[in-house]
């Protein structure tokens, strides 16, 4: 086992997960927007200087600066802007299990739309995360959660993660045609 490799994964998920509980907290006592345009700048500023201490070009080509644009508009100002203003009613846990199983979606829609090839144990896999997403949801629901919010985080998630993926796909295509 590569000690190095799980100690990473580990850090991640600490930090992908505290990053709900803190989003909460920050929302209820400061404008949503503000609190996620001041993130993302910091991220923003955190992530060039370490591309530039790894020695990274900071110069991108016009389609690049595109996609950029586009993954920002997408993700940080649509979904994360939004996600953080539908904090303001929903539960940090609830946010955080909506976030989380959009993976199981993009594989359950690969399968079923797209024709991809998934393996008898990844089916199981599938079923058993979308049960137990469907079993907490409905839980929660059940005990009074804000639904609009609910709503608002879920179809943010999907509509910014199609936008995106249907963007990406059509610059692969031009790229292959070249």
């Amino acid at each position: 086992m590569d000690i190095r490799a799980l100690i990473a994964g580990l850090t991640f998920a600490l930090i992908w997960s505290s990053a709900f509980t803190s989003a909460r907290v920050l929302v209820t006592n400061a404008p949503p927007l503000t609190v996620s345009a001041l993130r993302f700048l910091l991220a923003g500023l955190v992530a060039l200087a370490l591309a530039r201490a790894f020695g990274q070009s900071l110069r991108l080509t016009p389609g690049q600066w595109r996609l950029t644009i586009l993954f920002g508009i997408c993700q940080n100002a649509l979904y994360l802007g939004l996600n953080f203003m539908a904090m303001q009613t929903v539960e940090a846990s609830l946010a955080a299990i909506i976030a989380s199983s959009l993976p199981l979606l993009v594989a359950l829609a690969g399968w079923l739309i797209s024709g991809e090839t998934v393996r008898p144990l990844g089916l199981v896999g599938l079923a058993a995360g979308i049960g137990g997403v469907i079993l907490i949801m409905g839980t929660r629901i059940t005990q009074g959660v804000d639904l609009w919010g609910t709503r608002l985080i879920f179809s943010l998630r999907v509509l910014t993660r199609c936008l995106t993926c249907r963007h990406v796909i059509r610059v692969r295509v031009r790229l292959f045609r070249q």
